[in-house]
């Protein structure tokens, strides 16, 4: 399943988290550090918002890559390969599984998908 991406799709941090609570997912905040990440792909299913900064997503399947600013929503179905390329970026996302059990690398390698 691909990725799906919206651009101007919340104005606020408030009205992210009511939407992820809207969802019934677990919220989770990170500042990710300039850099490319890797074809990888998680476990759980994702919809993070971008709050500040710049990141490109590229969708493996599709080979479309998104530049998502403030005001993005990536919703990432579990066992989507994608990457990312970012100049720093504050997220909050909603995650179907309690951030406090994921492992410290979780981000898989699309070698592992079956």
């Amino acid at each position: 399943m691909a990725l799906i991406v919206t651009e101007n799709a919340f104005t606020t941090k408030e009205q992210a988290i009511e939407e992820i609570e809207a969802a019934n997912l677990w919220t989770f905040e990170a500042e990710l550090e300039p850099g490319e990440v890797a074809p990888h792909w998680h476990n759980f299913y994702a919809q993070t918002y971008i709050l500040e900064g710049q990141i490109n997503i590229t969708d493996v399947a599709s080979g479309i890559s998104y530049e998502c600013g403030p005001g993005a929503r990536v919703i990432g179905p579990p066992r989507a390969v994608h990457s990312e390329q970012c100049t720093g970026v504050k997220i909050i996302a909603g995650l179907a599984v309690d951030p406090s059990t994921l492992e410290a690398d979780y981000n898989l390698d699309p070698a592992e998908l079956n």
